[in-house]
């Protein structure tokens, strides 16, 4: 099942499962639009309005571009992704470790019901919690 705004090549996942496809318009590796796939078997040109949006949405300039932590004076900085992932998982191994395993959970609700990657991760994920 295609991955909502997933850019890949010459085309762009739909969103909420649908089997979508779109074609994305680009010119020296930068996407320029996105239209519907009316050739697709499944959707016959139907696309969501968040998969048509996703460059947009990409491009926005209030788009955060890097982890952002929270300082105590309630002001954020942008920190590196190697270490936003250390102090998670610091975080939730000091959460386990205080509490148990079932101390950790997550939601599963739109859009990540439709991705058909996620759901095995976050329970390969929980499994190594332990929870």
């Amino acid at each position: 099942m295609p991955q909502p705004f997933l850019f890949s090549g010459k085309r762009i996942a739909g969103c909420a499962g649908a089997h979508q496809k779109a074609h994305q318009a680009r010119e020296h590796d930068r996407v320029h639009g996105i239209v519907p796939d009316r050739g697709h078997p499944i959707s016959r040109g139907f696309a969501c309005h968040k998969g048509i949006a996703a460059l947009d949405i990409h491009r926005d300039p209030d788009r955060l571009s890097a982890p952002q932590k929270k300082l105590p004076d309630g002001s954020f900085e942008s920190i590196t992704w190697d270490l936003a992932v250390q102090e998670i998982a610091d975080d939730l191994a000091r959460i386990r470790d205080r509490h148990g395993p079932d101390a950790i959970g997550f939601y599963n609700g739109n859009p990540l019901a439709f991705n058909s990657l996620a759901t095995p991760a976050v329970g390969s994920f929980m499994a190594q919690v332990g929870s």
